[in-house]
């Protein structure tokens, strides 16, 4: 797991919507706090920003996720993830012709 890794939301029941002292932590102003919204994050793709150990529960890693779709920030453990390849990025001039 590292900065920039994709991955896909396969949980969210591991999303924390009350975990302020950990966005701070993570640097993140803005993150989906309103339980009722976190059923539309399943099955999305997104960015991992940050992470790092929870403040008690130190065998869980919290992430801010960035989910492009709904320009969102999200908080989730680790387990609520799958980690997807980095996508390949090919230079420009093996497109010429």
């Amino acid at each position: 797991m590292k900065k920039g890794q994709h991955v896909k939301v396969i949980n969210t029941g591991r999303m924390y919507t009350s975990y302020d002292e950990m966005a701070n932590i993570l640097g993140i102003s803005d993150y989906i706090n309103n339980h009722k919204d976190v059923k539309n994050f399943a099955g999305e793709k997104g960015i991992i920003i940050n992470f790092r150990q929870h403040t008690l529960d130190k065998h869980i890693i919290v992430l801010a996720i960035y989910i492009p779709k709904f320009k969102r920030t999200i908080l989730i453990g680790s387990k609520g993830l799958k980690m997807l390849p980095d996508p390949v990025i090919l230079p420009n001039e093996l497109f010429e012709i």
